[in-house]
C-alpha cells in the first residue's frame, strides 16, 4: 500500500507541473500573437518613412512577383525647352560632328559653321544657335532649322583652316569642279572627292535633310556671296536686314558653293564675316533667310 500511495502522488505532481507549463506556452503564445500587427504596422510605417527619405530606392524595389517595379524606369525623354541634337559624324581625331534643330515643320534650312576651323564661322553660327534657343518665337512657323556650329571640330581645336588630315573640307566635295590643286595655305583638297569624315557627314546632312537653303559661314569679309537657282533674291534679303554688301566669289573647286546647286538645285549662301561676334545686323540678316 505504501508503494502504491507514493505512486499517486508523484503521478499527481507530474500532473500539476504539466498544467503550469501548458499555462506558461499559452501565455507566451497569446503575447506573440498580440505583437504581430504592431510589427507589420511598424514596418509599413518604415517602408513609407525610407520612401518618403529616399524614393529612388523604393522605386527600384521588385514588386512581389519578382517583376522590377515600371517605376523605376529612366526618364529619357527631351526637356520641351531643349532643342533635339544629334551627332552627325566624328572628325578625323573623333570629335563630334553635332546638329541641333530648332523648330518643325516642312521647311528646312540649314547653317553650317566652322568649315575653316580658324575663321568667324564656328562661334557666329554657335551663337546663333544660342539666340535660337533662347528665342524659339522667331523661327516661322511651319520651319525647322538646323545647326552645324563647327563642321571641323578638329580645326577649330587646333586653331587651322584645314582638318587633322591637312585637307581643306570646303574642297574636299564631290562637285565637278573638285581637283587635286593645294591651297595657298599648304591644304590640300583630300585624296579622292569626299574622303574626309568630316565631308562624309555633312553630305549625309544634306542628303537626307531635304533642305531649301543652306546658309555657310566664314570669315573674309563682310560680304555675302551666293550661288544656286534663287540665289541672288535670298542673298538681297539677307543683305537688306544685316547691311552687308553682296559680292559674287569665284567658284572654288570643291566647295559647298559648286556641290550643293549641282547636286540639289537649291541656293547656297557663302557668308563671309568680318567678326567673330554675332552682331545684331548679323544675326538680323540670319534670321532673314528663315523667312
Amino acid at each position: 500500500m505504501p508503494c502504491t500511495i507514493t505512486a499517486k502522488r508523484d503521478s499527481a505532481h507530474t500532473l500539476r507541473a504539466t498544467a503550469a507549463l501548458l499555462g506558461v506556452l499559452a501565455v507566451l503564445v497569446a503575447a506573440a500573437l498580440a505583437a504581430a500587427p504592431r510589427a507589420s504596422a511598424a514596418a509599413t510605417t518604415a517602408t513609407a518613412d525610407a520612401s518618403a527619405t529616399h524614393p529612388a530606392a523604393a522605386q527600384t524595389t521588385p514588386l512581389a512577383t519578382g517583376t522590377p517595379d515600371v517605376t523605376s524606369t529612366p526618364d529619357t525623354s527631351v526637356s520641351p525647352s531643349q532643342p533635339p541634337t544629334r551627332v552627325v559624324g566624328l572628325s578625323v581625331q573623333g570629335r563630334s560632328i553635332v546638329l541641333e534643330t530648332f523648330g518643325s515643320g516642312s521647311r528646312h534650312i540649314l547653317f553650317v559653321g566652322g568649315i575653316h576651323g580658324n575663321e568667324y564661322g564656328g562661334p557666329v553660327t554657335a551663337a546663333f544657335a544660342t539666340y535660337l534657343r533662347a528665342n524659339p518665337s522667331v523661327i516661322p512657323s511651319g520651319t525647322q532649322v538646323d545647326v552645324i556650329a563647327y563642321a571641323n571640330p578638329d580645326g577649330t581645336a587646333h586653331g587651322r583652316r584645314a582638318n587633322a588630315h591637312n585637307v581643306d573640307i570646303n574642297r574636299n566635295f564631290p562637285a565637278r569642279n573638285w581637283n587635286r590643286k593645294r591651297n595657298a595655305s599648304g591644304s590640300t583638297p583630300g585624296a579622292t572627292p569626299g574622303s574626309e569624315p568630316e565631308t562624309k557627314a555633312l553630305l549625309g546632312v544634306l542628303a537626307s535633310g531635304g533642305y531649301l537653303r543652306v546658309i555657310s559661314m566664314h570669315s573674309r569679309g563682310p560680304m555675302i556671296d551666293y550661288d544656286g537657282p534663287g540665289g541672288w533674291t535670298l542673298a538681297r534679303r539677307m543683305s537688306k536686314a544685316s547691311r552687308v554688301k553682296v559680292h559674287r566669289l569665284p567658284a572654288y573647286h570643291g566647295s559647298m558653293g559648286s556641290y550643293i546647286p549641282e547636286a540639289y538645285r537649291t541656293p547656297i549662301i557663302t557668308w563671309e564675316l568680318g567678326s567673330r561676334t554675332l552682331t545684331g545686323r548679323v544675326r538680323a540678316g540670319m534670321l532673314a533667310a528663315l523667312k
